[in-house]
């Protein structure tokens, strides 16, 4: 598997543009008298808590750089096929870069292709099915987000060492979305690691629906009562999972609960003492920066990079810290 880390270009620019604040990377006047620049966002994702700090770093830096940067939103979570007419839709454009998820490994290659040869180059955020397949696109795509099958590894190491004994661990690995890509190599990760920890572990599918989610892991619990480890993928499944836990009588700290995004459901619940910690991969990275690449790769003629957002943790030391920055949507 390709890890994918910074390049030492990503952390020159990125120091520069905060010390200076982005402000002073062009002239307002010579921003004027140029072509302003387009750029479109098209997601697996429908409306909610984790994409809205996604916009709102894409946002934040579409004004700073005086540039134009729209998403576009699907009516619901993981419609591949409505994310795939949405690129098309943005083709027809003709904007001057393209930011996408990649949540499979080769339904986008056709218009991924098409946007190149146009000259329109394409970062991907948040989700990469390609790495590791050998596509032909895999090294031409620069990628923002976290490392999905090393986060999943990491998250489950981490959990583990919540418990003194881990002869003691029953896991359940839950899956909001199976299928998806996102979703299997995070739970692949984790698998991975409890797999060599001889910890054993059941596979469940969770659901999206809340409703369903906190259902099927309530009546699990009340039938597994030695279940004490919870992880779940998306960035509701702490929120829906937490609510499971709770509806199975389970007190705050009986169940090892962990899982991805700081949303402020999932925030509320860590401070109840429910999800024990969180993954932070910060969203509001994966909607900045790209914005950032595509500015510097149509001024300056820079190639992309790949940068690894997902290397924080946030648990009840320092939840407060954060949480102010949750409901603004930066965290």
């Amino acid at each position: 598997m390709r890890i994918k880390r910074p390049s030492l270009i990503a952390l020159t620019v990125i120091a520069t543009l905060v010390l200076f604040g982005l402000s002073s990377v062009m002239n307002p006047m010579q921003a004027d008298a140029q072509k302003k620049l387009r750029f479109i966002f098209v997601n697996q994702w429908g409306p909610g808590a984790f994409p809205s700090v996604v916009k709102q770093g894409m946002d934040d830096a579409a004004k700073q750089l005086g540039v134009d940067a729209t998403i576009v939103f699907l009516s619901r979570n993981d419609d591949l096929a409505g994310q795939l007419a949405a690129f098309e839709a943005a083709l027809l454009k003709n904007p001057d870069g393209i930011i996408t998820t990649i949540p499979n490994a080769t339904m986008f290659n056709k218009v991924i292709q098409q946007a190149l040869d146009k000259g329109i180059p394409v970062i991907c955020s948040n989700t990469d099915a390609l790495i590791g397949t050998g596509n032909p696109l895999e090294n031409k795509i620069p990628y923002i987000g976290s490392s999905l099958f090393a986060g999943g590894y990491d998250l489950a190491r981490k959990a583990v060492d919540y418990f003194p004994d881990k002869t003691k661990i029953k896991a359940l690995v839950g899956l909001e979305s199976p299928g998806q890509s996102w979703c299997e190599e995070r739970a692949g990760g984790a698998i991975k690691y409890l797999t060599e920890q001889k910890i054993p572990f059941e596979k469940m599918d969770l659901s999206q629906d809340m409703a369903q989610m906190e259902s099927r892991v309530s009546a699990y619990l009340r039938k597994n009562p030695d279940c004490n480890l919870v992880m779940s993928q998306g960035g509701n499944g702490p929120f829906g999972t937490s609510k499971g836990v709770q509806a199975a009588g389970k007190k705050p700290g009986d169940v090892i609960l962990v899982g991805y995004d700081i949303t402020p459901q999932n925030a509320g619940e860590l401070r109840k003492g429910y999800v024990t910690f969180l993954n932070d991969q910060q969203p509001y990275l994966q909607g900045y920066l790209p914005v950032v690449q595509l500015y510097m790769m149509k001024q300056y003629a820079l190639s992309g990079w790949d940068v690894n957002t997902g290397l924080g943790y946030v648990d009840k030391k320092n939840i407060e810290q954060v949480f102010d920055l949750v409901q603004k949507r930066v965290r």
